[in-house]
């Protein structure tokens, strides 16, 4: 449920970074939709290994190998990614801040189960897989990246002062409702801005000189609104 807060000190200056972390929550639960329809559907086998292994690529990166010591590597799959944003975001904030160490912990328990599955995915190649196991380490790697949901609606409170974040959830609208709840991103600005938000937005990318953004940011106001 959301709830109100008071405007944290260190907002502004992790916006970018918290920007990345939603881009990043966003792309693990699209690609965690796709594994689950994959997962649902009956399949041989060998097409169920090879595909879900093209599918954790996508999450934890195309060499497991070293990502398992080296994580910033380029070619890290998007949870990967989230589990660094978090773990900056994390390094950056209120040490005490129980709801940042929600969000770092859930992280890395949705890498590691991750890395976990493509760990039985390589035990075929060994020929010790045993496809009863896989399955439920997929199972539990999706309850795991599901449970990132609710540290993220924790998290974004904290920024719901920042214009920039706004402008994030208002242009990517669509997806924040499709993975947290179809009239989410209403309620969110219903609950923060029952006057509306447009007054604050207005003035704050006015004060920093993006006037060309406001078309845009009206536009996308109505849409949430209505």
């Amino acid at each position: 449920m959301l709830q109100k807060s008071s405007l944290n000190s260190y907002h502004h200056t992790d916006s970018l970074l918290v920007q990345f972390v939603l881009n990043d929550f966003l792309l693990t639960l699209e690609e965690a939709y796709v594994i689950r329809q994959f997962a649902d559907k009956k399949t041989e086998t060998d097409e169920f290994i090879n595909g879900l292994n093209g599918y954790l690529v996508n999450l934890a990166g195309s060499e497991q190998a070293y990502i398992r010591i080296f994580s910033w590597i380029v070619d890290s799959g998007v949870l990967t990614k989230l589990k660094n944003t978090s773990d900056l975001l994390s390094e950056r904030t209120k040490k005490c801040d129980q709801d940042f160490i929600e969000l770092h912990n859930s992280a890395h328990k949705a890498w590691i189960d991750c890395l976990h599955t493509v760990s039985l995915i390589q035990d075929f190649d060994k020929g010790i897989g045993d496809v009863i196991s896989l399955r439920k380490a997929v199972e539990k790697c999706l309850s795991s990246i599901n449970k990132l949901k609710p540290a993220i609606k924790k998290i974004l409170p904290k920024y719901i002062h920042d214009e920039n974040i706004l402008y994030f959830i208002l242009r990517h609208q669509e997806r924040f409702d499709c993975q947290l709840g179809p009239t989410w991103s209403k309620k969110l600005f219903k609950t923060f801005y029952p006057e509306g938000a447009l007054t604050y937005m207005t003035a704050r990318f006015t004060e920093r000189g993006f006037t060309n953004l406001l078309p845009e940011i009206t536009l996308k106001l109505q849409e949430v609104t209505q």
